[in-house]
């Protein structure tokens, strides 16, 4: 299979040029649908398939009853699979172009649908086989979306302007996996549940807060023991009550919802929360030039997106040995302060991760926009300049990301999506400079 077929065909049609679109002429200056497809291979996993190849590495061993003689030994280091072949990834393409208004109006649109099958991944298998999985053609996966962009320019006088924006949208879905049980895991489940998105959200749905110590023991009571008080009920996630220990659930912890009503707090009480890829991410752009004077400004943002919250800062003292976040403050539980965002401060991690980790309050809407760049400039006029031998003289101000309106409620750069620790602390970046051309 180390050879493969990928045709793709595209065509086009200006419709503006027809003899049936002449009473079209005095506005639309031009018409053009357009439509493709094609199928892309895929190949991009380590060779040699198709064989069990030998490594040396790492591969020493001690022989005799002392064991201090070493040996170099081999050993097979991946299960070969003989029909593994290339992965194919399949898209139509739909689009139209327009002009109107001498060009002023402009107007793009595209619906794409991909598909990729025999899609390349590696088949779960046992330790006890002592090597690597193999790679199989183990899955479909279906992407679509549209893009759009609309701009206009035009002049008033001696003020030229222009203004524009872009939409765009994808969503996607598993059509088929191999070996796959479709068993949610917690958080993100990355490419591996028939029928949602590449990346499915799953959490626990939490409600609100422990108050006493006697609603803890009611719980425990209803959700921990089982019958005869033995032991924990089976497949439970609870920690255990403990009586020293700050590992144990107690007023102010997080309460989780036994969702599907069994009586017990397990992994079957996970819930989906959404799809974690950004959805409707948008552009909006306006310029603008008059007697020497240009303004610019971009605007970006997503209009859909949820994400789960991780890292080390992640919420309060889910790792203890870091700076906190200083919005944390003043929000936690206490005794005075019963209403509260957050659990009861604690050092002890895996207390606070069972607060926080794969719960629905970790959970945020990461809806943004955003003011990405600002331009303000003034170049001289060119008879105050051309004695000094200038050619032009402009004097600006630029700023990039100096205001942001978002749904984030934790403090952290929406733009970098779940993790809270796995970028510099956002700035904002003003700029003043003079550009001399002679």
């Amino acid at each position: 299979n180390r050879w493969g077929y990928f045709p793709s065909i595209s065509a086009g049609w200006i419709m503006s040029n027809e003899a049936f679109m002449e009473s079209t002429k005095n506005y639309l200056d031009l018409l053009k649908i357009r439509a493709s497809w094609g199928q892309n291979g895929n190949q991009d996993i380590d060779p040699f398939q198709y064989l069990a190849t030998i490594s040396f590495l790492k591969s020493n061993y001690f022989f005799g009853p002392d064991k201090q003689t070493i040996s170099s030994g081999a050993y097979p280091d991946i299960l070969p699979n003989k029909d593994v072949t290339w992965e194919t990834s399949e898209q139509l393409d739909l689009g139209l172009d327009a002009r109107f208004f001498g060009g002023r109006l402009g107007l793009s649109f595209d619906y794409y649908l991909k598909t990729t099958k025999d899609w390349l991944v590696q088949a779960p298998i046992l330790d006890s086989y002592g090597t690597s999985a193999p790679y199989i053609n183990g899955g479909d996966v279906r992407n679509q979306g549209i893009e759009m962009a609309l701009n206009w320019n035009d002049q008033i006088g001696q003020v030229k302007y222009n203004i524009g924006g872009s939409l765009s949208d994808a969503w996607s879905k598993v059509l088929e996996l191999a070996n796959n049980e479709n068993v949610p895991n917690e958080g993100k489940n990355e490419n591996r549940l028939i029928g949602m998105p590449r990346q499915a959200l799953y959490v626990y749905q939490t409600d609100g807060i422990f108050q006493s110590a006697d609603e803890v023991a009611a719980y425990y009571e209803k959700y921990y023991w089982n019958a005869d008080h033995s032991g924990p009920k089976a497949n439970n996630i609870l920690p255990a009550p403990q009586e020293a220990s700050t590992n144990t659930l107690r007023p102010g912890a997080r309460k989780v919802v036994d969702l599907n009503g069994d009586g017990a707090i397990t992994k079957d009480d996970l819930y989906y929360a959404g799809d974690m890829a950004p959805r409707l991410t948008f552009g909006f752009k306006l310029g603008l030039e008059w007697k020497g004077i240009d303004f610019s400004a971009f605007f970006q943002g997503v209009g859909k997106q949820v994400l789960l919250r991780g890292g080390y800062l992640a919420a309060p003292w889910t790792t203890n040995y870091v700076l906190q976040n200083k919005n944390f403050a003043g929000k936690m539980w206490s005794e005075n302060n019963r209403d509260a965002e957050y659990t009861i401060a604690s050092r002890d991690q895996n207390f606070n991760k069972w607060n926080y980790n794969n719960k629905d309050v970790s959970v945020q809407n990461n809806r943004y926009v955003r003011l990405k760049s600002l331009v303000v400039g003034y170049s001289l006029p060119q008879k105050w300049i051309s004695k000094a031998g200038l050619s032009k003289l402009r004097v600006y101000f630029s700023g990039d990301d100096l205001w942001e309106w978002t749904k984030v409620k934790d403090g952290y750069d929406p733009e970098y999506g779940e993790n809270s620790n796995n970028t510099f602390p956002f700035s904002r970046l003003l700029t003043f400079g003079v550009d001399v051309t002679f």
